[in-house]
């Protein structure tokens, strides 16, 4: 089992039993509410994820060749989809960052209920980490 599938199985199993949609974005929310805060100064345009209806931001650290994410958020639902992005791609190396697309999102079933805004976001993320591993490949 490589990196992602493993770390997806972890979130799977967070969202195990919950059938309703409601249940589902209560655990965005708590999600989103333990997720640590970025330092102010770490908030910068360059960090800052283009696409979300909230203010987020992606903070990348690399450290033998895997990344590691920090995000934070001004709304906690935004905050909880960002944490399940950085659940998702945290430690992994820069070719499978680029080989995984986030489908797990689809597979929880929390597409359909998101807003069209709120899904972009989630893909705006996916995004951002993606230019992150091209600016680190150079």
């Amino acid at each position: 089992m490589n990196t992602y599938t493993h770390n997806v199985a972890k979130i799977k199993e967070i969202f195990e039993g919950l059938d309703a949609l409601d249940e589902k974005y209560e655990m965005l929310i708590d999600l989103g509410k333990k997720e640590g805060r970025l330092p102010e100064e770490l908030k910068t345009a360059d960090t800052q994820v283009i696409g979300c209806q909230s203010r987020t931001y992606l903070v990348v650290v690399e450290k033998e060749g895997r990344l590691f994410f920090q995000i934070d958020s001004d709304a906690f639902i935004s905050a909880g989809i960002a944490s399940l992005m950085r659940m998702a791609y945290d430690g992994l190396n820069k070719e499978e960052i680029l080989r995984e697309k986030p489908l797990f999102l689809e597979e929880l079933g929390l597409l359909e209920g998101l807003s069209l805004s709120r899904i972009n976001g989630a893909f705006a993320m996916y995004k951002k980490m993606v230019e992150e591993v091209l600016k680190r490949a150079n």
